[in-house]
């Protein structure tokens, strides 16, 4: 991680701070089976609940084989590769991403009824790898239909960690399926959005294609939900304190641009000041 962190201000009284993830090479892995259907879905998110207008996007893909499926982000993915091939040619330094990416890699046993979650702290923090059953989903299902991408879907809700979800799936692929963490249903979850509009899924593709179904081999932490869920949360409330935290030799600066003069003019955070970066997490 650099240790000067320059964070440039759209405004003069408000902060934006960049909490993306550091890229990790890809080279070494190992396979979990080969993909019977790969499916596609354009994901949005609001990170901050004080500027609905901004919204990110990503990708995420969902590989699923006979036993095991994997839901992860497309952008962080490729983060991840242009990290190592320029490894690869005696780079030492590599791109910020453009935007930020879904910091989370699910990884569903069929056999085992459960999944595995990978979530990247910010930065040059943690990867924490925890476990959860399955069974986390109370679905209601309801008599409406529409159609997506030619599929007949029927829609179905649940509350779930602090959010409540309308989803639609097809019986047309009896998949119990679908992005994240979500499963359950008798069907592909081809659409998925909370009741604000916070987080939304949108099935943009379905592929037949056979393809290795890769978990890397990274240092992960073990965990729990409840324990990254704080973590999180305190990485947000401070983040001059998360970075001092990670990165004790490191400073942060604190850029700001007249709208006037266009100057910009920087200053060292201090070293209990604290910042803290708005937080809308997909699960409260």
């Amino acid at each position: 991680m650099k240790t000067k962190m320059s964070l440039l201000l759209t405004f003069l009284s408000c902060f934006k701070i960049v909490m993306s993830q550091s890229p990790l090479s890809i080279d070494d892995y190992k396979m979990l089976g080969e993909s019977q259907y790969v499916v596609v879905y354009e994901m949005s998110y609001l990170k901050d609940i004080s500027k609905p207008d901004r919204i990110y996007h990503d990708e995420i893909i969902l590989e699923i084989s006979g036993e095991y499926s994997k839901s992860y982000s497309y952008k962080m993915f490729h983060y991840d590769s242009t990290y190592t091939d320029s490894n690869k040619k005696g780079a030492h330094n590599y791109p910020s991403p453009k935007s930020s990416a879904f910091p989370v890699d699910v990884v569903k046993n069929y056999r085992e009824n459960d999944m595995t979650v990978y979530h990247r702290a910010p930065s040059d923090g943690p990867i924490f790898e925890y476990e959860e059953s399955m069974n986390l989903f109370d679905w209601k299902m309801t008599s409406e239909m529409m159609e997506i991408l030619g599929y007949s879907c029927f829609r179905a809700t649940c509350d779930f960690r602090g959010r409540k979800w309308n989803a639609w799936f097809t019986m047309d692929i009896p998949l119990q399926e679908g992005p994240w963490k979500f499963n359950g249903l008798p069907g592909l979850i081809l659409k998925i959005e909370d009741e604000n509009g916070d987080y939304m899924f949108d099935c943009i593709r379905i592929n037949n294609e056979k393809r290795p179904i890769l978990l890397y081999d990274y240092m992960y932490e073990k965990s729990s939900y409840e324990e990254v869920a704080g973590f999180m949360q305190d990485a947000h409330n401070d983040f001059n304190a998360y970075n001092k935290r990670i990165n004790p030799k490191g400073s942060m600066s604190i850029a700001k641009r007249d709208e006037v003069t266009g100057k910009v003019t920087f200053r060292e955070v201090g070293a209990n000041e604290v910042v803290p970066k708005p937080y809308n997490p997909i699960e409260k």
